[in-house]
């Protein structure tokens, strides 16, 4: 009997330590997972604020001072035709974007791309009534007879009115994107020194 006790009670601490041994292997393993997750995160959010800062930084060297510097009733009178994507971070990553824990990050950073997007297509709209308004002037210019040139000219008139227009929602939108871009770019490089602390 006292042999039994004895290996029912080694049996018992072997069973145990195994336990034990098992708790510990699944506490690193976790451990393992959330550090790897920490750094997938990161550097998502990293390649996050490059892709932004640099398509950002292209723009203010480009087009924004002239926008920004647009009189309220003038036309913005540049080719801006964007026919590429230009967004690729985002784009092949936005599966990581259920693992940034911070709603109010996720939100802002879907918002600030679309918002984003959607003014690259104002610019490629606004291009497209500079070429329809440029097309009209040099219908003008280049037509002998006089009924048909003042229907032209009238039509090249509501032509730059629409483009008037236009510029000044353009001016608007990029206005609002700014602001936009710079709060993200602030809580992307806030959460990126929060992942890399923790």
């Amino acid at each position: 009997m006292e042999q039994f006790l004895t290996s029912l009670l080694g049996a018992l601490v072997g069973g145990v330590i195994a336990l034990i041994g098992v708790y510990v292997a699944h506490r690193l393993q976790l451990s393992r997972e959330r550090t790897q997750n920490e750094q997938i995160l990161r550097g998502f959010l990293q390649a996050i604020l490059t892709e932004l800062e640099t398509s950002w930084s292209r723009a203010e060297q480009t087009v924004n001072p002239v926008i920004e510097q647009l009189s309220p009733n003038a036309a913005f009178d540049r080719y801006v035709f964007i026919d590429t994507d230009f967004f690729t971070v985002y784009h092949n990553n936005s599966h990581l974007l259920g693992r940034v824990n911070d709603d109010s990050l996720r939100e802002l950073i879907v918002a600030t791309y679309t918002q984003y997007k959607a003014l690259t297509e104002t610019y490629n709209v606004n291009t497209r009534f500079l070429q329809r308004w440029k097309e009209s002037e040099h219908t003008v210019s280049i037509t002998a007879d006089e009924s048909l040139k003042r229907y032209y000219q009238q039509k090249a008139q509501r032509e730059h009115a629409e483009l008037v227009a236009w510029a000044h929602a353009l001016k608007h939108d990029h206005l609002e994107l700014k602001q936009q871009i710079d709060k993200l770019i602030l809580a992307l490089r806030n959460a990126i020194d929060v992942t890399a602390a923790t």
